[in-house]
């Protein structure tokens, strides 16, 4: 039990603060929301289980472990793929996608990356080519007791692969699901990192955000940011007008 504390910590699990939501309570990390992603500026929401799963990846003795992180688009996927490189020391080597499975001068990380990470796999399967290449990543880092992490938006169950071989393969991972923050529980982690930057978000400019701004709370964080950066510069307060400004002159 002590050990697992302890993964967990280093890990930058740590207990997270509690903020009160109109949704009930929103348990944070790290109000600070690094440049680089992190585990500890990840909001949970409802994902502990999925977050303790992936702590194994980081702590612990090194085994073969296929987890298939799966959720929508802006659920925080690359977030936590990112978090998860770092957290071993191999991102960006670790990362795979689009057409790097063509590059043969990167094979060799294949059974030596503590982690090694394919985002978007779903957009690799249907051919015969890229889902050979994904086989031999499987059966690799398998002789090798290493863990692989895949990403999608969909489970393996819900893919469609042209290889039967690949489609067994997937039928044995650990499939993680990522459930995305609730619209309420964004206003509440937008307010707050405002706060921290010294200025505060009416309702009616959160609402605002919201309506006219992709969803994905890492992008919504960005906006934010932004917007104090303006706000300071024209030495305005935070108000519909200006944010619409600032929208349009990035449209």
């Amino acid at each position: 039990m002590e050990l697992r504390k302890s993964c967990l910590r280093r890990a930058s699990f740590e207990t997270p603060r509690i903020l009160n939501s109109l949704t009930g309570q929103l348990a944070m990390q790290d109000l600070s929301f690094p440049e680089e992603r992190t585990l500890a500026s990840f909001v949970r929401g409802a994902n502990e289980e999925t977050l303790d799963r992936l702590a194994e990846l980081v702590c612990g003795t090194p085994e073969f472990r296929l987890m298939w992180l799966a959720g929508a688009a802006g659920s925080g996927k690359s977030h936590l793929a990112e978090a998860l490189g770092r957290a071993v020391g191999v991102w960006p080597w670790c990362r795979f996608e689009g057409d790097d499975w063509m590059d043969q001068s990167r094979e060799p990380s294949y059974v030596s990356l503590p982690l090694m990470v394919v985002e978007d796999i779903e957009l690799l399967l249907g051919d015969v080519r890229p889902e050979q290449w994904l086989a031999c990543v499987v059966d690799v880092r398998k002789q090798a007791r290493l863990p692989t992490l895949f990403t999608a938006e969909t489970s393996p169950a819900h893919c469609q692969c042209a290889l039967t071989d690949l489609a067994t393969r997937f039928a044995f991972a650990q499939v993680l699901p990522i459930v995305p923050l609730a619209d309420d529980a964004k206003l509440e982690v937008m307010s707050a990192f405002a706060e921290t930057k010294g200025f505060r978000l009416e309702r009616d400019v959160l609402n605002y955000l919201l309506r006219r701004h992709n969803r994905n709370l890492g992008s919504l964080i960005e906006l934010v940011r932004e917007i104090d950066r303006r706000s300071l510069s024209a030495k305005r307060r935070v108000t519909v007008p200006l944010v619409r400004e600032l929208l349009t002159e990035s449209l």
